[in-house]
């Protein structure tokens, strides 16, 4: 069940980082928060069963950010017992053994390269989390700038140039110590 859930947040947060490739040129990290009891149906999937799992309407912002902050937010993502975020163009390896704050032993970004703490990053989230929602206050203040698209938009723009029938993602993005 976990790598269901996993695998359609993968598909929800692609689109997301697949549009900033267009805008930017470079892959770019996409953080989104948890929403509990969500999944798509098999078969046919309708404008409402898309808005049952992306249903706040939030705008997407670019933000640019130090990789000492990003290693904050994917932190916070790795504070409980399994990870509580969603990403994109980055994979995480963690040890929940370790104190929070400390778990995070190991990043690779869609270039192969880890995170370095001194480099600036692209990373696109809701309005929501830039403001600190769902517990990332390290993301509040920092450069933004408004997309002027919704999320649930891009999802489907994405589904739609997708072939059929859609597959999930497999790749694993958090990598649990010990897993």
């Amino acid at each position: 069940m976990q790598a269901l859930a996993e695998s359609l947040w993968a598909l929800l947060t692609d689109p997301n980082a697949a549009y900033l490739l267009l805008i930017v040129g470079a892959w770019c990290v996409v953080l989104a928060a948890s929403i509990p009891g969500t999944g798509l149906p098999e078969g046919a999937v309708t404008w409402g069963d898309l808005q049952q799992v992306q249903p706040f309407q939030n705008r997407l912002l670019r933000l640019t950010v130090k990789g000492s902050v990003l290693l904050q937010a994917l932190e916070h993502c790795v504070a409980r017992a399994e990870p509580d975020c969603h990403i994109s163009g980055v994979e995480v390896w963690y040890d929940p053994r370790h104190r929070v704050g400390k778990r995070v032993t190991r990043t690779r970004l869609a270039t192969g390269k880890g995170i370095d703490g001194g480099r600036t990053y692209t990373l696109a989230v809701t309005d929501f989390l830039a403001t600190g929602g769902s517990g990332f206050a390290m993301l509040v203040g920092a450069p933004a700038q408004d997309l002027n698209l919704v999320d649930l938009d891009v999802l489907i723009r994405y589904m739609g140039v997708l072939r059929t029938p859609v597959e999930a993602p497999a790749d694993v993005r958090f990598h649990r110590a010990g897993r």
